[in-house]
């Protein structure tokens, strides 16, 4: 069981006499507070949670129910917009759900139903096999209606969301060689109302096919290959706007280099297509990384970028080294370069020191960064971090 009583950020929409908060928009999960704005909404809503779960398990199986509550200090109402129709309203919400799990040889199936308080379903359900050591695939099917209102939920979807959605995934892995491995998966699904980002129902398709290939104990490579399409609302200026097909196209190669117990190179280029309608845009990227520990007290990690894009819609994302609690994904666009030196030293038995020093330079000396408040009237844009870790 547990219990959890804490604020969060939100968005206010209405007080009483008093100042207390009556009404809030949305959740705040940036943990920002630099505007006026982002610090009237800071610890805006009290969120009170309580759950149960009881499982048992006899050899290979396991079945289990759940329960979990939700109640909000002030009701969340969301802007009257159609894409909104369904989405969550209130100030309060529960899950009930049973789950099982059945493992048997080299078989695997499980499975989640779940329904909330609206009355709207989820289930989710798959299958993992290996039949011989070469080779094994996988099999998994969701369902979550469109006003079925998750709490906490991080379930297998292609939103961010698990409601409004039902799919079907299939993947498989191949060992053909002893060096080598193939892998691939297709993901197909569709929504039953319509996104903020459509104007109707949304289908699309994801398709991925990666090769890894470890010619010795300190090299390995991998070259991938991803199509995802959709809809998406159209840019046209008519009153009726049906939603456009876009495709975005990325093939990756991506080679390890393990040199030394204490240092190891990594090389990264990619190219990324993006067509919508008679809309085409192209991009690539190459960087160098560097991750070193020559001492056992100090470790290091640097990486040099080398970005060019036709614009916003042909980005290209990358995972970087950062300080504890927290991770950064920066989107590449336009053209530019991004370098940063990521080191953390151990003082002490029981202090350790993180520092991140990073740039992103883009090249066009007109390039302004960021929008709003946080906007930047320059071409490049520097960031300091500092984590001090303590042990007591």
């Amino acid at each position: 069981t547990y219990y959890s009583n804490h604020k969060a950020d939100a968005n206010i929409t209405t007080t009483n006499e008093q100042g207390k908060v009556t009404g809030v928009s949305s959740l705040q999960t940036s943990g920002y507070h630099r505007t006026e704005g982002e610090i009237a909404d800071e610890n805006a809503l009290r969120i009170q949670q309580a759950g149960a779960a009881l499982k048992y398990r006899f050899q290979g199986l396991a079945v289990g129910v759940q329960g979990l509550y939700e109640q909000y200090s002030a009701p969340l109402t969301l802007s009257d917009q159609l894409y909104n129709r369904y989405n969550f309203n209130g100030d309060r919400n529960y899950n009930l759900s049973t789950d099982v799990l059945w493992v048997f040889n080299r078989f695997t199936y499980f499975g989640e139903a779940a329904i909330s308080q609206s009355g709207g379903k989820a289930l989710v359900t798959g299958m993992e096999a290996q039949p011989a050591n070469e080779i094994a695939f996988s099999i998994l099917y969701r369902n979550y209606a469109r006003d079925f209102h998750s709490i906490n939920g991080t379930s297998f979807a292609e939103s961010s969301k698990n409601s409004n959605e039902r799919g079907l995934y299939a993947g498989i892995t191949v060992y053909p060689l002893a060096r080598a491995k193939i892998s691939g998966y297709i993901d197909q699904y569709e929504t039953y109302w319509m996104k903020f980002t459509s104007n109707g129902p949304v289908r699309g398709t994801d398709l991925m096919f990666q090769a890894d290939y470890e010619p010795t104990r300190s090299i390995n490579m991998y070259l991938r290959f991803k199509s995802e399409n959709n809809s998406e609302k159209t840019s046209s200026a008519f009153p009726l706007k049906p939603d456009d097909k876009q495709q975005v196209t990325r093939a990756r190669y991506q080679l390890n280099w393990q040199a030394a117990d204490w240092i190891q190179f990594r090389f990264r280029t990619e190219w990324n297509a993006y067509t919508k309608a008679d809309s085409t845009e192209n991009g690539w990227m190459v960087f160098a990384d560097v991750v070193t520990r020559p001492v056992e007290k100090f470790s290091a990690s640097a990486r040099l970028a080398w970005f060019s894009t036709d614009g916003y819609n042909s980005r290209i994302y990358a995972y970087e080294n950062d300080v504890p609690q927290y991770f950064y994904i920066p989107a590449f666009y336009n053209k530019g370069l991004r370098y940063y030196l990521n080191c953390s030293y151990q003082a002490f038995n029981n202090l350790t020191i993180y520092l991140k020093l990073a740039q992103l330079y883009y090249f066009d000396k007109e390039q302004t960064i960021g929008s709003g408040n946080t906007a930047l009237n320059d071409h490049k844009r520097s960031d300091f971090k500092i984590h001090l870790k303590y042990r007591f």
